[in-house]
């Protein structure tokens, strides 16, 4: 497990990478708050930084001479443009996934706008909500066990979209139940993904209204 850190942490630990002549402090802060806010993951953050300098570069190398007199020359845009890439880098995992993990992200993403904070998701809410909106879907013969589930948060988990807290392959599902869920990415990022694919689609929109429709 790598450490999680608050936006403060993870600003002093990117400026004592870069420090502060190049890149605008308020992009710095901004990253940092986006990361803060769902993993906490230093690498993350950095990474971010990383392709924004790097877009910043590609309009030509003077613009990091020109910092020694104006001051820092990554800002705010090239800062959005790097989030955006990294939503074409979520975009490309959400549609590699299979179809009941895309589901359960749908509900995951459902849930957090309708709990209030501080309230956390539970994995057992989750389970019991995703069950739920499977079991309203049209033609579905099947049923999906307590360990299928496992095998489709294990997935998520692995795609980096989610994260459970003390998850483990072994971890009996009595104990794994009561365990919260988070997202490994800002729900923002993740939800715009899902509005632009996943519930553009009728069928997705349809599960959308009968979760709306399952009492809190």
């Amino acid at each position: 497990m790598f450490s999680t850190y608050s936006k403060e942490v993870l600003v002093l630990i990117v400026e004592s990478r870069i420090g502060r002549t190049v890149v605008d402090p308020k992009v710095v802060e901004y990253m940092a708050s986006k990361v803060s806010a769902t993993s906490g993951d230093a690498r993350k953050c950095l990474s971010l930084v990383a392709k924004a300098i790097e877009l910043c570069r590609q309009k030509g190398p003077t613009s990091f001479l020109e910092s020694i007199v104006l001051g820092p020359v990554v800002k705010m845009p090239h800062a959005m443009m790097a989030i955006r890439e990294s939503n074409i880098q979520i975009t490309d995992v959400i549609d590699a996934l299979p179809s009941y993990q895309k589901y359960t992200l749908v509900v995951g993403v459902h849930l957090s706008r309708e709990f209030k904070k501080p309230k956390p998701i539970q994995f057992g809410e989750l389970k019991n909500r995703a069950l739920a909106a499977f079991g309203f879907l049209p033609n579905l013969d099947c049923v999906i066990t307590l360990e299928d589930f496992r095998g489709i948060m294990e997935k998520l988990v692995d795609a980096g979209l989610l994260k459970v807290d003390g998850f483990d392959y072994l971890t009996p599902m009595g104990v794994l139940l009561t365990r919260e869920v988070h997202f490994e990415l800002q729900l923002e990022d993740v939800e715009s993904v899902l509005e632009q694919t996943v519930l553009q689609e009728p069928f997705y929109k349809g599960m959308l209204h009968r979760l709306n429709a399952l009492p809190l």
